[in-house]
């Protein structure tokens, strides 16, 4: 992956109030809300079986 500056990449709300270095955390949060969302659909396929 390329690192891109953030003068040059498009700034959301949560990366102004960091200065443009959310970049690594939010990589973070995709995997958690990646995982979260693996669980909720074995949970549901647990719940249809």
């Amino acid at each position: 992956m390329v690192e891109i500056e953030p003068s040059t990449k498009p700034m959301t709300r949560k990366e102004k109030g960091f200065g443009g270095k959310v970049w690594k955390p939010s990589l973070q949060q995709n995997q958690q809300q990646r995982s979260i969302r693996v669980l909720e659909a074995r949970c549901e396929n647990r719940a249809f079986n």
